[in-house]
C-alpha cells in the first residue's frame, strides 16, 4: 500500500468519500444544521484575550481542512476547495457577566450556535466565539460542521489549541506542522481504493451482510418526522469497572463488551438471533494521519449471532466481529450499499437502524501559566438512524447517552431499554446467566417498514424525460424504457447517483430539483410526479 505524501498540485482536489458522503447527507436535510459539532474549552484565570485569538488563527492555518469549502459540478462530482489563511478575526467575543444567570446564558448560546447550519459551498466551515462568565472564567466555543472533522479530530483541536495558546501566551514552541493536510489523504484514498483493492475490500462485506435480516421495528413508532430526543445515562463505577474485568477475561475491548450486551438486548425484542447493528470506527489504521484534522470516520456493520445463553461464546463472536470490521473500515459505506444494490426506503439506511459507538478522545486538562484549560462535554446533532447509543466520557464517568428519533423510538421504549441494559450489564459483570426480560414479543417484532404508496402518475412527456435521466446516470443502456414502480435505489442507485439525476434534472427542466426528493420518492412513478409539483423556476 502507498505512502500517504504531501500534495504539490494546487488547492482544488477530489472530495474524499466520506465528505462526499456528509455533503450528500447534507443535501437530503436541505442545509439543515444535523451535522454539526461542538468543541469547548474552559479558561479558569487572568486569560490573554489576545494570545487566544492568534491560538485560533494559528489553529486554522495548521489545519486546512478548516479552511475547505465544496464545489458541486453538473455531474455532481465534489471538489473540496483550500483557501489560503484569512486575516479576517475570526473569533466572536461575548461578555455575558450582566446576564441574570452567565451559565444559563452560556448554555443558550451553545444550543443557539449548534443549530445554525453553515453553507458548504461558500464558508466558513468552523465558527469560533468566546464568552466571558466572570473576571476571570472564558469559555472558548469552536462549531463546526461535521464534514470538516470527527471525533478523532476533536481530540487534536483541544490539543493544538492549548499548545498554540501557550505559544502565543508564553513563548512556548508551537507544535510541529502535521507531515500531511487532508486533502492529501483525500488524493490518496482514491488512488488506492479502486481495482482490486476495493474488490477484494467489498467482497468481504458481500459475504457479511448477505441475506441480512430486517432490521428493528420498535414498539409506539408513528412514522414521519426527525425529532430527536437525548438521554444521559451514567454507568456506575463498579458495574464499569465489572465490564472491564470481564472484557480482559475474554481478551476482548470493552466496547465489544457492550456491543454484545445490545446484541443480546435486541435478540430479545425481535426474537431473532441474528442481529446488526451499526458502529462508527476511526478509519485512521494510518500513521501518517493520526495528527490531521478530517473527516476519516466510516460506518459498518456488525452481524452478530446470539444464539444460545453462552456468554463466553457471544462475546467471542462480537470480538470476531469488530475486529474484522475494523480491518475492513476502509471502504465507505455508501460504497458498499452501492455495491450490494442494497434498495433505501426514504431516508433509512440500508442494513441497521441502530447504531452503538464508543467515543473515546482524548482532551485532558491543562495549565498555560496561570491560566488552567479544563474540556468541556462535547456536543453534536446526531445522525438521523432511528437510535444511536454513544458510549463516552461524561464528566469523568461512562455514560451511555441515548440520541433516538422520537418519531420511530418513543421515550418510554427508550426508558425501558435503559432498565434492560442496565440489567444485562449487570448479569455480564457479575458472570451470571443472561436474564430474560419483562418484553411483549409481539410488541417489538421486527418488520420491515411499508414502502410508500404511488400519490400519482406524472404525465407521459415528463415520465420519459425522468426516465431517461435514470437510464443515462444508473448507465441502463439495455432498457428502453422504465416501468412507473421501478425503485431507483433497487436499480442500483445510491447517494452519488441521486445527486447526479438531480443535477441533469435541473439542466434539463425549468424546476429546481433537489437530491433530497429522490430519496422521498424513490419509485418512478412517483418521483416523476413530485417533480411535476414543484414550482416552475422564474425565467427573469
Amino acid at each position: 500500500m502507498t505512502d500517504i505524501v504531501s500534495q504539490q498540485a494546487g488547492y482544488v482536489v477530489p472530495a474524499s468519500f466520506a465528505q462526499r458522503r456528509m455533503w450528500v447527507l447534507e443535501q437530503l436535510e436541505d442545509g439543515a444544521p444535523t451535522y454539526n459539532s461542538q468543541l469547548g474549552l474552559r479558561f479558569t484565570g487572568p486569560l490573554d484575550r489576545r494570545a487566544l485569538d492568534a491560538a485560533v488563527h494559528a489553529l486554522v492555518r495548521r489545519h486546512e481542512a478548516l479552511r475547505t469549502t465544496f464545489l458541486a459540478g453538473d455531474d455532481g462530482a465534489l471538489s473540496q476547495v483550500i483557501h489560503p489563511e484569512s486575516h479576517r478575526n475570526l473569533v466572536s467575543h461575548n461578555d455575558l457577566r450582566q446576564r441574570p444567570d452567565p451559565a444559563a446564558a452560556l448554555a443558550g448560546a451553545i444550543g443557539t450556535e449548534l443549530r445554525l447550519p453553515f453553507d458548504l459551498a461558500t464558508g466558513p466551515v468552523l465558527r469560533a466565539g468566546v464568552y466571558r462568565l466572570a473576571e476571570q472564567e472564558h469559555v472558548l466555543l469552536l462549531t463546526l460542521d461535521h464534514i470538516t472533522c470527527d471525533g478523532w479530530s476533536m481530540g487534536i483541536l483541544h490539543r493544538d489549541l492549548v499548545a498554540l495558546y501557550a505559544a502565543a501566551a508564553l513563548g512556548a514552541a508551537p507544535p510541529t506542522e502535521p507531515a500531511v493536510q487532508y486533502a492529501d489523504f483525500a488524493v490518496w484514498q482514491r488512488e488506492w481504493l479502486n481495482g482490486a483493492a476495493l474488490d477484494h475490500e467489498l467482497g468481504y462485506w458481500r459475504r457479511v451482510l448477505a441475506d441480512a435480516p430486517p432490521m428493528i421495528a420498535f414498539p409506539g413508532a408513528r412514522g414521519g418526522g426527525h425529532d430527536r430526543g437525548t438521554v444521559v445515562q451514567p454507568l456506575p463505577d463498579d458495574l464499569v469497572a465489572g465490564l472491564r474485568t470481564l472484557g480482559q477475561r475474554h481478551n476482548t475491548s470493552l466496547f465489544a463488551v457492550l456491543a454484545a450486551a445490545f446484541a443480546a438486548l435486541f435478540a430479545r425484542y425481535t426474537g431473532r438471533t441474528d442481529i446488526v447493528l451499526g458502529t462508527v470506527v476511526a478509519n485512521r489504521g494510518r500513521a501518517e494521519v493520526a495528527d490531521v484534522v478530517g473527516m476519516f470516520a466510516n460506518t459498518v456493520a456488525l452481524r452478530l449471532d446470539v444464539a444460545g445463553n453462552d456468554l463466553a461464546r457471544l462475546l467471542a463472536g462480537t470480538r470476531r466481529a469488530v475486529l474484522d470490521a475494523q480491518a475492513h473500515e476502509n471502504v465507505p459505506f455508501d460504497e458498499v450499499v452501492s455495491a450490494l444494490g442494497a434498495g433505501r426506503a426514504t431516508g433509512r439506511t440500508p442494513y441497521f437502524n441502530v447504531i452503538v459507538e464508543h467515543t473515546d478522545v482524548e482532551r485532558e486538562a491543562a495549565t498555560v501559566g496561570p491560566v488552567h484549560v479544563d474540556p468541556m462535554p462535547l456536543a453534536t446533532l446526531p445522525i438521523p438512524v432511528d437510535l444511536v447509543v454513544n458510549l463516552r466520557r461524561d464528566d469523568g464517568r461512562l455514560a451511555a447517552v441515548w440520541h433516538h428519533d422520537s418519531a420511530a423510538v418513543t421515550a418510554d421504549t427508550v426508558a425501558a431499554m435503559r432498565e434492560h441494559l442496565t440489567a444485562l450489564l449487570t448479569a455480564m459483570a457479575d458472570g451470571t446467566p443472561l436474564p430474560d426480560l419483562d418484553i411483549d414479543p409481539a410488541a417489538a417484532a421486527a418488520t420491515e417498514p411499508a414502502p410508500a404508496k404511488p400519490e400519482s402518475a406524472a404525465d407521459a412527456e415528463l415520465f420519459d424525460v425522468v426516465g431517461n435521466a435514470w437510464r443515462e446516470v444508473l448507465d441502463l443502456a439495455a432498457v428502453e424504457q422504465l416501468r412507473a414502480g421501478d425503485d431507483f435505489f433497487e436499480l442500483g442507485g445510491h447517494s452519488l447517483a441521486a445527486t447526479r439525476v438531480a443535477a441533469r434534472l435541473r439542466k434539463l427542466l425549468p424546476v429546481d430539483v433537489r437530491t433530497r426528493l429522490l430519496f422521498e420518492y424513490p419509485v418512478l412513478a412517483d418521483f416523476a410526479a413530485a417533480v411535476a409539483r414543484l414550482p416552475r423556476a422564474s425565467t427573469l
